[in-house]
């Protein structure tokens, strides 16, 4: 994105134009401002201008506030609901700027504003219908939002919807040109194409890696200082599924540095998990094995052949891995187990251990050798 321009973030109350305003800037290197704020430094609470100086008064200071910041660059700027309906702040922002139009459907909407209403005071709503009244407001405001790129807000997060804004700009940048979007919203756009001919995408930080990239600035701001030896303090290696409902460290007490989690479809030992374990125990001096499967698992329950076929209908070859599919939880960790004691790789653990996770309750049930 050019620095020399500037992004406007337009749509009604509660789109989340601050929020995902705040992402973009992070991501793209720019500064972010948020003209409601700035009216409210400068003349108090939004609130306050509406009861004792009118809404022409609120007006006249959003027009002042965009031609000020028309004038600069490099901003990433969340406008209220309002002002880009006034012609002389689209004149002001668009000549420096890009505008987005976030959209949400009413009831989503009615939703949002009503959880900020403790923090956030919103005179239009007043009254004993506000959902009416939104639905009403955004009639009469569909047409002007209409000129500007739509970018749908339902169901989709703020690292998402940015991820989405993100694209269009490197799209604009690769074509040379603009999208001119005069229609409602469209729906969020389809996931890439499944099958033999799909490719991944290596390059762009979208969708929820974008969210994924977004968090770890936090955590990174956050991270405890010093460096954490390379060799599990507990001598522990964790081998268990790959599913999204267990948080390894937080089941077991773990923190940083304290064991190896090795992570596969149904926990299920391989030759490449012996390998992993085996460099565990030679080079990082970890001595005792968990095992861990876990309750409603994807791969109980069904045959290996089933899902090899399907694998060789979506993408035209059959594999030649093995799923390790199972019946029954607790039996494949004794299975799992009996292969970890026999490995000849594995010859210095001092302790195997085996449990079933229970997704539902968070509980560990202990599975006999």
């Amino acid at each position: 994105m050019d620095p020399s321009s500037n992004i406007v973030l337009t749509g009604f109350m509660g789109t989340g134009k601050t929020t995902v305003g705040r992402l973009l800037a992070a991501e793209l290197g720019f500064e972010f401002v948020d003209t409601d704020a700035i009216i409210e430094d400068r003349h108090g609470p939004i609130a306050a201008i509406f009861a004792e100086r009118g809404e022409a008064a609120f007006r006249a200071a959003e027009r002042e506030v965009a031609a000020e910041l028309g004038e600069r660059t490099g901003l990433v700027v969340a406008t209220g609901g309002r002002m880009m309906l006034d012609d002389d702040n689209v004149a002001s922002l668009g000549r420096t700027g890009r505008v987005f139009c976030l959209v949400a459907n009413p009831d989503e909407i009615h939703r949002r504003v009503t959880a900020d209403a403790a923090r956030i005071e919103r005179p239009l709503l007043a009254g004993p219908d506000p959902r009416s009244r939104i639905i009403e407001l955004m009639a009469e405001r569909r047409n002007a939002y209409g000129r500007f790129t739509q970018i749908a807000t339902d169901d989709r997060t703020p690292g998402v919807i940015a991820a989405d804004i993100v694209a269009h700009l490197a799209a604009d940048t690769a074509d040379g040109t603009v999208d001119d979007v005069t229609s409602p919203a469209p729906a969020p756009a389809a996931g890439p194409p499944v099958g033999r001919d799909a490719r991944p995408r290596m390059v762009d930080m979208t969708g929820s890696t974008y969210d994924a990239i977004a968090g770890n600035r936090d955590y990174a701001a956050d991270f405890p200082a010093g460096h954490l030896d390379v060799r599990p303090s507990r001598r522990l290696a964790v081998i268990t599924c790959m599913d999204s409902r267990i948080d390894v460290h937080a089941a077991l007490g773990l923190k940083l540095g304290e064991a190896h989690v090795i992570r596969n479809a149904g926990g299920v030992v391989t030759d490449d998990v012996i390998r992993s374990v085996c460099l565990s125990q030679l080079r990082l001096d970890t001595r005792e094995i968990l095992v861990i499967h876990h309750t409603d698992c994807g791969i109980q329950g069904v045959e290996d052949d089933e899902i090899l076929a399907e694998i060789e209908e979506t993408f035209g070859e059959r594999p030649s891995w093995r799923i390790h599919a199972f019946a029954d939880a607790a039996e494949d960790v004794r299975r799992s187990m009996k292969r970890l004691s026999e490995s000849p790789f594995l010859t210095l653990t001092e302790a195997i251990s085996g449990f079933v996770f229970d997704v539902d309750t968070g509980r560990l049930e202990p599975v006999d050798g």
